[in-house]
């Protein structure tokens, strides 16, 4: 019997020491001196894997969380934002924050536009820029980037979607197909990649009704990521021309990128999106020891927020 006692005594203190070494070996995986109690480590698994990716005073608690289910108070990083989220495109979620928050999603909405152009309509089409596809800009106040009349090819178009973020070109695209089955087409692809709660209304996001959240987001530039990688090689340039007929002759058009990030190196393409209820929105990619997709919505400096949050991958 004591032998017994004593047996059970030694497998007690085996366990409870096996227990603390592993946790220290883990407190030592995830972060260390250098970076921060808890840093992100440089290379991190997918979120299914469950690792910590908390840095120690930046997201209100210092608990550890497995990234597929967050909870997250305030908002990290001191960010000013209404939803953000860091995605790993060769893994999973890193972190979000409202995650799951409905917010008007403005020009972002272009990237479904460019997507189903890409689908439905020839790149070789040749579109018209016409009164129709210039009147819901007049109804927001919102200045064109084509005149009525011009014709652009629909890989043009799609190009100064990305450009200059043009709403005549989004609004054109959906009428040379048929403005309610484009729209229709955009929601069905929506379902498709199982963004639940994304509903758009038009091809420009002009609409305040063209909702979704930074998980759904995360979801729409997965899918491109892998479809339709062009449509981001796009978006790096910091300039490229469009062909613009109208009547006998045929010019070219330099477009300027508005997006800050173009050109930087480590830059592998987004979207921007702003209307005055939205806030600032922007997606973006970049190469930090992988391919990372940082979404910020409703920011008040979409551009500084993104570069914070960058700094720390």
């Amino acid at each position: 019997m004591k032998l017994g006692k004593l047996s059970n005594l030694l497998f007690s203190v085996a366990v409870t020491v096996g227990i603390a070494a592993g946790l220290v070996i883990g407190a030592n995986f995830i972060g260390n001196k250098d970076e921060g109690a808890f840093a992100a480590p440089k290379n991190p698994l997918s979120a299914s894997a469950g690792n910590a990716f908390i840095k120690s005073g930046s997201f209100g608690s210092t608990a550890l969380y497995a990234p597929s289910s967050p909870v997250i108070n305030e908002p990290p990083l001191g960010l000013d934002v209404s939803a953000a989220g860091v995605y790993d495109l060769n893994g999973g979620k890193i972190w979000d924050w409202n995650g799951d928050k409905h917010w008007p999603i403005a020009s972002l909405t272009k990237l479904m536009t460019a997507l189903v152009a890409k689908e439905q309509i020839p790149d070789s089409d040749q579109i018209q820029i016409s009164s129709e596809a210039e009147q819901p800009l007049k109804d927001n106040g919102a200045a064109p980037t084509f005149n009525i009349g011009d014709t652009l090819s629909a890989k043009d178009l799609v190009k100064a979607m990305f450009l200059v973020s043009s709403n005549d070109a989004a609004e054109a695209l959906a009428r040379h197909y048929g403005y309610d089955n484009f729209i229709r087409a955009m929601n069905d692809k929506a379902q498709e990649l199982g963004m639940t709660n994304t509903v758009f209304a038009s091809p420009s996001g002009l609409s305040v009704k063209n909702l979704s959240t930074a998980t759904d987001l995360d979801k729409l530039v997965r899918f491109v990521w892998m479809s339709n990688r062009d449509l981001f090689a796009t978006s790096r340039k910091t300039k490229d021309y469009v062909t613009v007929a109208n009547g006998r002759y045929r010019t070219r058009r330099y477009l300027t990128n508005i997006n800050t990030f173009a050109g930087e190196k480590n830059f592998l393409g987004g979207k921007t999106g702003q209307l005055p209820e939205s806030g600032g929105n922007l997606i973006s990619i970049f190469d930090a020891n992988g391919p990372k997709l940082i979404i910020v919505l409703g920011a008040g400096d979409r551009f500084q927020e993104t570069q914070t949050i960058l700094a720390t991958l």
